[in-house]
């Protein structure tokens, strides 16, 4: 061993044995001085006795036995009969002694003490008789009257007593323990109430707090439980103060252990019936300031409850616990203790319940009174609560499943709301996010996707389809990283179309309002609603980086969807640009006719017909041959438009260059619509003084004619 170590351990040691052996020697020198203390007392004893045997007639006889009186309490400590019988003495040479009230006072202490211990060891030397003991044996009035008249002279005739107030208290002590011994209690019990009474009264009075409490006992011992109630939940609303520690220590475990037999005597001894106890608890802690007192009383009374075998009236009183102190840190742990006697006691439940419904109902109440929003958790979440929440968890997840099948077999609003609310729930609490509780919250959360979509699809009605999409918008945003999301993300988009195709037909007759879900949509929302979502969903489409012809056919058809909807809401310039955007696409033929024709008609409302021409010209290449008509008089007509606008402003060469452009667009196939032109070009030159011009156009109508007639027509 280490040197050191071994020399600090020596020292150790020794000063140990040395401040034991000093300790010893200090006890045993104190012993020696009490000794040497009694002894001399004893001898002035001796020698005071021995005079007053000596002189009976002395003056001073009564100061006398007082002085002996008090050397009795310690010379005579086994024999209180002897000190009493001194102080009577003193009364009867000078009852008029200045120390009068201390002399009647400790007449009557030593006197009780000298009828109890008399009592005590007769009943010592009879046990036999401990079953029923005779008069003899038990304390009554007629024996202690000496001591209750000494206690009465104080309290009655002498007011300013010191000892005033403990005369009342000890008179209530003496008739209390002679209602024990009493075959006929009752009057008893009222006397000392009586003088516990006065004791109570005295506001400020030391002894008021030991009245009250000494009062509690008789009430408790009487059986009147309701005042033994109140006095001790007087009791301790005054000792939860905390200048009072030494108070509390002596009435605090009494207090609430009376309070607690006290609460279940309500319950008589029918063990089975609905626990009034309960309902009397509630009724008394209430307006109880003192939450932990409260709450002692409750669970000492839950343990006598285990005790007497009344395991259905326990859990009446943990109900009671929990509605009066929601907020206490044990509350889940009572809920878990209630489905333990359930579970414990099947055969014992009430109306013939069975207990594996009871115990489902309590993990109900768990999981709906001690959510994240509860005042319990929000009370206590700062405090050490794993073995509570570990309570609330098994409770969740051992409904889900049950709630799961329960939506699966009846597709009902009900179960599937049950579900959701017990995963959004769930879901809250941050201390489940270990591997396997964020594992649970994903299926949780798909689950009721899955279920809100089923709902929908079922039920075809709007509202169900926005609950999906909300509850699709939570999974994405807990599970940003999920492989579920681009599916999600489709169903999302899906339900939106599905919203619109179910209230299009109507919605311009009645708006859509959904109060409970706080919806209203008229027909301008409704178009908005979709052409954000198309928005987004292409957005995503395109970030989500994902390939394939599905991908881009499904980005074509949002494009083509939201253009034709801006399209008829006349929202051109908006329109006009998803069209373009479809352009980017590769795209079928029918779809680049319709973008083409469709930016060729918002051009030519633009006032740019050159686009629109070019636009028409387009859409032609991709349509057939009865369209291409169509769309090659569309060509016509924005170029015509365009002429006439130009000749209206005035540009009469821009006009006529572009009648022009006409005449040679209709030159071969209807050639009499474009000499027409030609002579359309001809005005505009005139009008615009360019004479040579429009003379070669007259020459170049004359050559066009077959006839000598014709050409002197022209």
């Amino acid at each position: 061993m280490n040197r050191s170590l071994l020399r600090n351990l020596l020292v150790f040691i020794f000063i140990f044995v040395s401040f034991s052996i000093f300790a010893q020697s200090a006890e045993s020198q104190l012993q020696t001085e009490y000794e040497k203390k009694i002894n001399y007392k004893r001898i002035i004893y001796n020698k005071t006795l021995d005079f007053i045997n000596d002189n009976p007639n002395s003056p001073g006889l009564a100061r006398m036995y007082f002085n002996l009186a008090e050397m009795s309490t310690e010379v005579d400590v086994t024999e209180p009969g002897k000190t009493a019988g001194y102080y009577a003495k003193v009364l009867e040479y000078d009852p008029n002694i200045l120390e009068k009230d201390a002399v009647y006072y400790n007449l009557g202490l030593y006197g009780y003490n000298a009828e109890v211990l008399k009592r005590d060891e007769t009943r010592m030397n009879n046990i036999d008789l401990v079953i029923n003991w005779p008069d003899n044996m038990r304390l009554s009035e007629e024996k202690l009257q000496y001591v209750i008249d000494a206690y009465k002279e104080i309290l009655d005739n002498m007011p300013d007593s010191q000892y005033n107030t403990e005369a009342a208290y000890r008179l209530g002590n003496v008739y209390f323990n002679i209602a024990i011994d009493s075959r006929v209690p009752g009057p008893l019990y009222q006397k000392a109430i009586k003088y516990f009474d006065i004791v109570v009264e005295r506001e400020g009075d030391p002894l008021q707090l030991h009245g009250l409490f000494q009062r509690a006992w008789v009430y408790f011992s009487s059986a009147n439980f309701p005042k033994a109630i109140d006095d001790f939940s007087q009791i301790l609303e005054v000792i939860s103060a905390d200048s009072l520690q030494t108070e509390r220590a002596f009435f605090e475990g009494d207090a609430i252990e009376n309070m607690a037999y006290s609460l279940i005597e309500y319950d008589g001894t029918d063990f089975e019936q609905f626990s009034v106890a309960s309902q009397k608890a509630i009724e008394i802690f209430q307006n109880f300031v003192n939450k932990e007192y409260g709450q002692e009383v409750i669970l000492k009374a839950i343990e006598l409850k285990h005790k007497y075998n009344a395991p259905m009236q326990a859990v009446d009183l943990y109900d009671a616990l929990i509605t009066l102190y929601p907020d206490n840190i044990g509350a889940p742990t009572y809920i878990d203790s209630i489905m333990t006697i359930f579970k414990r006691y099947p055969s014992r439940t009430r109306n013939g319940v069975p207990a594996e419904k009871l115990v489902i109902d309590q993990m109900i109440r768990l999981v709906t009174e001690f959510r994240v929003d509860s005042l319990w958790y929000q009370t206590n979440k700062d405090n050490y609560i794993e073995p509570q929440l570990k309570v609330i968890r098994d409770a969740y997840e051992f409904l889900e499943p049950k709630f799961y099948n329960n939506f699966a077999q009846s597709k009902s609003d009900e179960d599937y709301r049950t579900y959701e609310e017990l995963t959004d729930n769930y879901c809250k609490f941050t201390e489940f996010d270990d591997e396997l509780g964020r594992s649970k919250k994903e299926n949780m959360r798909k689950t009721v996707v899955d279920f809100g979509q089923d709902m929908a699809e079922g039920t075809n009605d709007p509202g169900y389809y926005f609950d999906t999409n909300a509850d699709i918008l939570t999974f994405i945003n807990d599970n940003p990283d999920n492989p579920l999301v681009y599916d999600y993300r489709d169903i999302e988009y899906y339900n939106y179309e599905k919203i619109y195709e179910i209230l299009k037909p109507t919605i311009n007759e009645q708006a859509y309002i959904d109060s409970a879900r706080g919806i209203y949509i008229d027909a301008d929302g409704l178009d908005s609603l979709l052409i954000n979502a198309s928005i987004f969903f292409e957005n995503y489409l395109i970030e989500s980086a994902k390939e394939g012809v599905e991908i881009q056919q499904e980005i074509v058809r949002i494009i083509y969807q939201r253009a034709e909807m801006r399209y008829n809401r006349e929202e051109f310039d908006e329109a006009y640009a998803d069209y373009e955007n479809l352009l980017n696409y590769t795209l079928e033929d029918e779809l680049s006719k319709i973008a083409y024709a469709r930016m060729a008609e918002i051009s030519q409302q633009r006032l740019d017909y050159d686009l629109a021409e070019s636009y028409y010209r387009k859409a032609a290449e991709f349509a057939s041959a009865e369209e291409k008509e169509a769309l090659n008089n569309n060509v016509l007509a924005a170029m015509q438009t365009k002429a006439s606008t130009l000749a209206d402003s005035a540009d009469y060469v821009q006009a006529a260059e572009q009648y022009l452009r006409l005449s040679d667009e209709l030159k071969e196939t209807k050639p009499d619509e474009s000499i027409g032109f030609l002579v359309k070009a001809i005005e505009s030159y005139k009008s615009a003084n360019e004479l040579q011009t429009a003379l070669d156009l007259y020459l170049e109508i004359a050559s066009r004619k077959e006839t000598s007639d014709e050409k002197l027509a022209a």
